[in-house]
C-alpha cells in the first residue's frame, strides 16, 4: 500500500501565517484544519499528505502535526520548484524525547531520489548539531553545514532556518541566532543532479526519504509553523554593544 496515496490531505493558505512570512511562497500553520476534507488545495498548488492533527499541542496551545514513526507530513505540488537557485526554510518544532542520539532527527527534507541518490536535507544530527546536507550520487557535490553542538532539550518549542544561495552563501539560525554560515559554493535544489523515478521529487516533514514506505529518521515530536521561501532569506544579526 502506498502510504502517500491513501493519506489524509489538507492545506492552509500561505495569508493564514504571522505577518512574517508575508513574502513566503508556502506557509503552514495548521490551524484551519478539516479531517472531514480528503483533499483541499492552498491557492499556491500545494498540499500536505499523511498528516495527523496534533490539537492543542502547538505553540502557546495552538494545533501543531505529529511527527514520529508512523506519521508524518508530505507536500505536493514541489515538482515545479526543483529548480529553485536559492530558498529558505523555516519551521517551529518540539522534540517529545530530545535528539536521537543514533539516527539524529530530520526537520525537513527535499528529494529528487533515494536517500543518497538526490536528497537536501534539514536535520538535527546525533550530535546535536544542525545541519543542511546535500548527498546525490556525485560526490562531488556534497556537502554539509553544520553548527556547533546545541542544548536542544525535550518538550521546548524552537525555530529553525536554513537559507541557501546556489553557488554563494548559506546560513543556519536556531531561534533568530546564526549558528552556521557558509560564504560560497552553497549547493542549492538546481544543483542536485539525480535521476528523476516515479513518485518523485518530495517535500516531507519529520523524517527523511530513504524509504516511500516507511519512516527513517522521524522527528520524534510536535511541528507548529512551517514557512517555505523561493528566495534567501537571511534574519538580520544585532551587533553586540560595546
Amino acid at each position: 500500500m502506498n502510504i502517500f496515496k491513501t493519506s489524509l490531505i489538507f492545506a492552509v493558505a500561505a495569508s493564514s501565517v504571522c505577518t512574517f512570512a508575508a513574502n513566503a511562497f508556502s506557509a503552514w500553520r495548521f490551524e484551519k484544519w478539516n479531517a472531514k476534507k480528503t483533499q483541499n488545495y492552498a491557492s499556491n498548488g500545494i498540499i500536505l499528505y499523511n498528516s495527523k492533527i496534533a490539537e492543542k499541542q502547538g505553540f502557546n496551545g495552538t494545533n501543531g502535526i505529529i511527527c514520529d514513526k508512523k506519521t508524518t507530513g508530505q507536500a505536493g505540488g514541489y515538482k515545479y520548484i526543483q529548480d529553485c537557485k536559492e530558498f529558505s526554510w523555516e519551521i517551529k518544532f518540539k522534540l517529545t524525547k530530545g535528539v536521537d542520539g543514533r539516527f539524529g532527527n530530520v526537520l525537513l527534507c527535499y528529494g529528487k531520489n533515494s536517500y543518497g541518490r538526490g536528497q537536501a536535507m534539514f536535520w538535527i544530527t546525533p550530535k546535536k548539531q544542525l545541519q543542511y546536507r546535500v548527498n546525490q550520487g556525485d560526490s562531488k557535490l556534497a556537502q554539509y553545514l553544520t553548527s556547533k553542538t546545541l542544548d536542544i532539550k525535550p518538550d521546548v518549542w524552537y525555530t529553525a532556518r536554513v537559507a541557501v544561495r546556489d553557488g554563494a552563501e548559506s546560513k543556519i539560525y536556531l531561534d533568530g541566532v546564526e549558528v552556521a554560515s557558509q560564504d560560497k559554493n552553497s549547493v542549492s535544489l538546481s544543483s542536485i543532479s539525480a535521476k528523476i523515478p516515479q513518485g518523485y521529487p518530495l517535500f516531507v516533514i519529520g523524517r527523511d526519504l530513504t524509504d516511500l514506505a516507511k519512516v527513517y529518521r522521524p522527528l520524534n515530536g510536535y511541528v507548529d509553523d512551517i514557512v517555505i521561501w523561493k528566495s534567501f532569506e537571511p534574519i538580520a544579526q544585532k551587533t553586540a554593544e560595546k
